[in-house]
């Protein structure tokens, strides 16, 4: 299955949307949560707006302030949510990049 995870390490996608791995997403090394790719295209503007969205929701459960309502945690809540989003956008890239690489090789060779 394909997913973001959320948590403490960076995935590595293989290029085609059988193969892609898990991204990380990062915030000091806590809690972690799993975001599918699998049914998205990221090859599309809509499909990275897509991804997008579910890293924002999913960053947003992972770095809710639930019960306290004081500065405090909103500030924290906040910092979280800024670093997981970023950390999760990053993989996104990557994950476009590479594939769009794959993709590039692929047509090269098949050209040959």
């Amino acid at each position: 299955m394909k997913r973001i995870l959320m948590g403490a390490a960076t995935a590595a996608f293989l290029g085609s949307a059988a193969s892609a791995a898990p991204i990380l997403v990062s915030v000091n090394a806590v809690p972690a949560a799993h975001v599918s790719y699998a049914d998205i295209n990221l090859a599309s503007a809509q499909g990275r707006a897509r991804l997008e969205g579910r890293i924002r929701g999913a960053a947003e459960n992972l770095c809710a302030a639930t019960g306290d309502r004081t500065i405090e945690a909103y500030l924290t809540a906040r910092v979280c949510y800024d670093a997981a989003v970023a950390s999760g956008l990053r993989q996104m890239n990557d994950a476009v990049h590479q594939q769009a690489s794959a993709s590039s090789a692929m047509r090269r060779g098949a050209g040959e």
